[in-house]
């Protein structure tokens, strides 16, 4: 087996991580380099890191060939703080695929990013090859919900109603008729709140989150600094940040984002917080991302949930949970005392945005 050491990533490695960036079959030059930007933003920005490495590569023959993230996290966990990470971007230079290296190199980039983290690891969203490699070595494998809301059931009714002018008339039918169960279910909100689209987080977030995190079980600690960090200061970013007030008091958040599936726009619910003990606010956010997306002409929103009371609101709003559910493996376990409340998915309070299929996407 050849040499492959493995090293953090460096800033001074541009040049050498664009040409195994460029490898990517899904991406065009234009892409390969809006994805380098990404990648560095996701390393070096990142306000939690504390001087941590956020990136392994691995090298040979002074080309780096394959290369795997992790975003050093602070976790708010029985009312306390934990110190974990979220694991990503796993990629390995077509070549040493070929080789038949491609696992090994794998393995030895997850052994450097267990064996120099200080608490637990999750991973979300992996790819299926990954995930039998995490299966193997031992990994705590859940599942998180993901939720779809049909805005128009264009892509469905394809495959059910073949002429195309029937298609066109149950079309118009069906978006009719999910629009006005909407206005039907929606209208009775709590009008005591109200709605306002916002720029950038500010310090009224830290102290959302001082007051409301302790009750969103196993969650990020969602300083104004990371949300900001992640939803509005990253390249590219589309984000559009809304908060729901009492009174002028902040009562919750939601980030929306476009999404694209195949050929069909679809819009992304990347973030919600609100206190679980007041879902009046939770569902006047439901009702202006609904009211955002109608507005967009999306064919559907996506969104993952897995606090049960969320999951609740939003299946009230006609949110049906996906066949497909999204995989969360565990490692790290054995550097924290808190493994029994991390295995239980029912605990969490993840969100799309905390994945690299949203921090990397253009």
């Amino acid at each position: 087996m050849e040499d492959y050491p493995i090293r953090p990533l460096r800033r001074s490695d541009s040049a050498k991580l664009l040409e195994l960036v460029q490898k990517r079959e899904e991406l065009d030059q234009a892409g390969a380099e809006k994805r380098l930007r990404l990648m560095e933003w996701t390393a070096f920005n990142n306000p939690f890191a504390d001087g941590e490495a956020t990136y392994y590569v691995a090298e040979h023959h002074d080309q780096i060939v394959a290369h795997l993230g992790r975003m050093p996290t602070r976790f708010c966990i029985d009312g306390q703080t934990h110190k974990g990470y979220f694991v990503h971007d796993l990629f390995v230079d077509p070549a040493c695929r070929k080789k038949g290296h491609g696992f090994f190199i794998s393995r030895s980039l997850y052994q450097m990013t267990e064996e120099q983290s200080q608490g637990f690891c999750c991973l979300i969203w992996t790819s299926e090859l990954n995930l039998e490699m995490q299966r193997r070595k031992g990994y705590y494998e859940m599942s998180a919900g993901r939720f779809v809301k049909i805005i128009d059931p264009c892509e469905k009714l394809e495959g059910i109603v073949k002429p195309a002018f029937l298609r066109g008339i149950a079309r118009s039918v069906s978006k009719l008729a999910l629009e006005v169960a909407d206005m039907a279910r929606l209208v009775s909100f709590d009008d005591s709140i109200k709605i306002r689209t916002i720029q950038r987080f500010d310090s009224r977030f830290d102290e959302l989150q001082r007051e409301i995190g302790h009750k969103l079980g196993i969650s990020s600690i969602k300083t104004s600094a990371l949300l900001n960090w992640r939803y509005v200061d990253r390249p590219f970013s589309k984000s559009r940040i809304v908060c729901a007030e009492r009174g002028g008091e902040l009562t919750g958040f939601m980030v929306l984002a476009p999404n694209v599936k195949k050929d069909y726009p679809e819009g992304a619910i990347v973030d919600v917080v609100a206190d679980p003990d007041e879902s009046a606010s939770i569902n006047v956010l439901i009702r202006e991302a609904v009211r955002h997306f109608r507005s967009e002409r999306v064919y559907s929103i996506e969104c993952i949930l897995t606090d049960r009371l969320f999951v609740e609101c939003f299946r009230k709003s006609v949110f049906l949970k996906a066949k497909r559910c999204s995989p969360v493996m565990l490692s790290n376990l054995d550097k924290t005392e808190k493994r029994d409340s991390l295995v239980q998915m029912d605990n969490w309070h993840l969100c799309y945005g905390e994945s690299d299929e949203f921090m990397l996407r253009p």
